[in-house]
């Protein structure tokens, strides 16, 4: 059995939401222009098998993670709270178009009670 899902972006809206609003998705409240912040995953990769022996092995790839803060009556200079160090970006302006390098690449294998599990965070 193989599992292969990719997607390129993966965006959340961070909105202030008040109980007694929470019924009517029309209210202003919900529209991105009044949210708190947005969390956005790029280049999420997770890959899985399992072989007629019955090991398992997986693979998890996110190139890059962030957050920014939207509100708009804010009066903070930081926009972006967090996102992947530029210089990790594996490009370079002389390089001919490197390949992008992930934020977290783990990877985990299991075959009967053996279990081996590697992280790379950048």
């Amino acid at each position: 059995m193989l599992v292969d899902f990719r997607q390129k972006t993966i965006q959340i809206i961070i909105v202030c939401n008040y109980l007694f609003q929470l019924h009517d998705v029309s209210s202003p409240v919900h529209l991105p222009e009044n949210g708190l912040g947005r969390f956005t995953l790029e280049i999420l990769s997770l890959k899985g098998s399992i072989l007629s022996d019955g090991s398992i092995i997986t693979s998890i790839l996110l190139v890059d993670c962030r957050l920014d803060d939207t509100r708009f009556k804010s009066d903070s200079k930081i926009k972006c709270l967090m996102q992947r160090n530029p210089e990790n970006t594996g490009t370079s302006s002389t390089a001919v178009e490197a390949p992008a390098r992930s934020m977290i690449d783990m990877t985990y294998r299991q075959k009967g009670s053996e279990m081996f599990g590697g992280c790379c965070v950048l």
